[in-house]
């Protein structure tokens, strides 16, 4: 019980929690070869949506090129792609809104890859919305020359869903890599003296559907780029004279020049020390977005001493790698209240 505690007591000594910004792989893997890309929208093109089938739906011409427009411009900052081109509105026959259409041809795919010099394709397939009108009253009180008089007011409340489908094709393996929707919820309000009124108030839905399109093409975006994550981990910072020179190299956000002393210490004749160089490096390689060689390092550190804080590193790495299905998280939720 004793040693148990001394050990305790040790670890916590040698180690300490620090505060870094790691690196999101990705939902969606894309091949290394695949530096530029052009950008499509089929939303625009021959259509077979039927017009009589409109209802409950706001009409926002800019919605789709806001969308795609967002997602090349995301796809554009990041470093991952040399080339990214907004080809515009293509003759490709687009479906009905809600659902997507049969797959461009690979020969129509090629053709268009290869005149404009593209390793892929992200396509908008289809963008669709749909609305719900309810209403509410409530009294309120009017003043007038006799004054305060009590008057009914009627309240519109409209969520409108937002939704848009995209693809990404590889011409080279001939295979859609992605196939992906993003839903979008906006509520708009308004007021009057009558159901009639209260509806008509409920203005510049058009300028928000158009928001939204745009703001679901940055959101795509995050299904191919890898992205930051603060996140607090603990590792080691003492037991040796090499630990507490790579500690004070990280303190500065010098990663590397650190991992060079701890891959030096993953050699040393005492597994405890190797173990802890095997834990650091481990850090280094989720820092980078390595979480594959993250989890290798993590468990040679366990094998060498059967730490428990090398486990639990090991369970919060797995989960990270599993969790990377997921779409980056939003800086804010996607409903946006607009009271007229």
């Amino acid at each position: 019980m004793l040693a148990f505690i001394a050990c305790s007591l040790f670890a916590c000594k040698s180690t300490s929690p620090i505060s870094v910004s790691v690196l999101q792989p990705p939902p969606v893997s894309l091949s290394p070869a695949i530096k530029n890309i052009a950008v499509v929208n089929r939303t625009e093109t021959v259509s077979t949506v039927d017009p009589a089938n409109t209802t409950g739906k706001v009409f926002s011409p800019g919605c789709a090129p806001e969308s795609v427009n967002g997602l090349a411009d995301e796809l554009d900052k990041n470093k991952r792609f040399s080339d990214v081109k907004y080809l515009g509105n293509k003759a490709i026959a687009a479906g009905a809104p809600g659902r997507f259409p049969v797959p461009i041809s690979w020969d129509t795919i090629a053709k268009l890859c290869r005149d404009n010099n593209a390793d892929a394709m992200f396509v908008l397939e289809w963008l669709d919305n749909n609305s719900k009108m309810t209403f509410a009253t409530h009294t309120v009180n009017v003043i007038t020359s006799q004054g305060k008089v009590a008057n009914t007011e009627h309240q519109a409340n409209m969520l409108t869903t937002v939704k848009s489908g995209w693809r990404i094709y590889d011409p080279v393996a001939k295979k859609i890599i992605d196939e992906f929707v993003i839903t979008s919820d906006l509520n708009f309000k308004g007021q009057g003296i009558s159901k009639r009124a209260a509806e008509a108030a409920v203005v510049e839905r058009e300028d928000a559907v158009q928001e939204v399109g745009g703001r679901a093409g940055h959101e795509y975006a995050a299904r191919v780029v890898p992205y930051r994550l603060k996140v607090t981990r603990t590792y080691y910072v003492s037991g040796s004279d090499n630990f507490k020179l790579a500690a004070a190299k990280s303190k500065t956000g010098d990663w590397d020049a650190a991992a060079a002393i701890w891959q030096k210490e993953t050699a040393n004749k005492s597994k405890k020390l190797a173990a802890k160089a095997f834990y650091n490096l481990a850090l280094v390689d989720e820092i980078n977005g390595d979480l594959k060689s993250a989890i290798q390092q993590a468990q040679k550190s366990y094998d060498n001493a059967n730490s428990s804080l090398a486990q639990n590193y090991i369970d919060v790495l797995q989960e990270r790698k599993k969790n990377k299905k997921a779409l980056r998280p939003r800086e804010g939720d996607a409903t946006a209240s607009i009271s007229n």
